[in-house]
């Protein structure tokens, strides 16, 4: 059995260190650098901690199609976005073990990657912010927030930590989510025709389970099988709104991996030092250099080329144009060339 897994949200991190006071006006030849730099910190944090380490990444879900307006309204950024290709691309190359599969969020894949290693660590540890990721918390795992909005959460302090004043009590947040909806994802709370609504539904719950002696373990406690047998058998709900919750239900909780896929972590040992050492060069993160008693790699004019254009193309609105997005620059003449060198620190 291994010692510790460190399990990453890329685009939690990316989007925190852009946001963030210390990295949000990080720029490398004209390229912002900001959210590569919050996330390489949890890296080579993890890999020098002599831990393994899994990063999770987006891609476009399937839940769009389920429900109308489905975490519509979140700001895009363009800048976070290729920022997180960035880091795929290279932190690949440096063989750390990223992981993104069409169809699925990364918190899809950081559940997959929990329920196939939680008998393989003593201790895995989640890093990320959304508070959909505490549907993984048990006795050896454990959510680290990196916002000073969100609170670590661990199997002892689970039912009072997650919201100020309320208790979900272990583990069903997933099921409280169902009921209660979620204002980040645009999931409005359920609302019955028998007059319950969103918590008073969740409290008929937690009573149904403690009337029916159902077990508070986790393996129990997280089937979502749970919330479709309570919708039936409650006498509350009606047909319709029964399929509701089972729409809510495969929007809310994680979805099943897909048949051949295995996720496994990476140590320090297996990591492509010489790429990864190119890569931290490469956006100019000397502190994690530093943290792995890396040399600074020199970049070649290529390198620097290649960084002038992925920040011109932030710049001029190529990068959306090359993805089929709708274009956020209005005036073409809203900045000078000069600026794409001016920043850099």
């Amino acid at each position: 059995m291994f010692s510790k897994l460190i399990i990453i949200d890329a685009s939690a991190c990316v989007y925190t260190g852009m946001y963030s006071k210390r990295h949000k006006d990080k720029s490398y030849y004209g390229y912002p650098v900001g959210g590569l730099h919050y996330l390489f910190r949890y890296v080579v944090t993890a890999l020098a901690q002599t831990s393994h380490v899994i990063v999770a990444f987006d891609s476009r879900s399937f839940r769009k199609d389920l429900i109308d307006g489905y975490k519509a309204g979140r700001k895009h950024d363009k800048r976070v976005q290729s920022q997180l290709e960035m880091a795929y691309e290279f932190l690949q190359k440096s063989n750390v073990a990223c992981y993104k599969y069409d169809g699925y969020e990364a918190d899809d894949i950081i559940a997959w990657a929990v329920q196939q290693n939680v008998d393989n660590y003593l201790e895995i540890e989640i890093c990320g912010n959304d508070h959909d990721l505490l549907h993984n918390v048990q006795r050896n795992v454990m959510f680290r927030s990196i916002s000073s909005n969100t609170t670590s959460v661990y199997m002892v302090n689970f039912e009072k930590a997650i919201e100020k004043g309320k208790t979900i009590y272990f583990n069903t947040i997933s099921a409280y989510k169902v009921f209660c909806g979620c204002n980040s994802d645009k999931i409005p709370p359920l609302a019955l025709q028998c007059g319950l609504r969103g918590e008073e539904i969740y409290d008929k719950y937690i009573d149904f389970l403690r009337e029916e002696k159902i077990s508070f373990d986790y393996n129990t406690i997280t089937d979502s099988k749970l919330v479709n047998i309570f919708a039936a058998l409650s006498g509350l709900f009606t047909t319709e709104e029964r399929l509701d919750v089972l729409n809510r239900v495969n929007l809310v909780y994680p979805a099943k991996c897909p048949e051949g896929i295995t996720l496994t972590g990476t140590s320090l040992k297996e990591v492509n030092a010489n790429e990864l050492c190119y890569t931290l060069s490469l956006f100019n993160d000397f502190e994690s250099i530093k943290c792995l008693r890396y040399r600074k790699s020199t970049l070649a004019q290529d390198d620097i080329n290649m960084l002038r254009s992925a920040g011109r193309d932030l710049l001029t609105g190529a990068f959306e144009v090359d993805r089929n997005q709708e274009c956020s620059i209005n005036k073409m003449d809203s900045f000078e060339e000069e600026d794409l060198f001016l920043k850099d620190v």
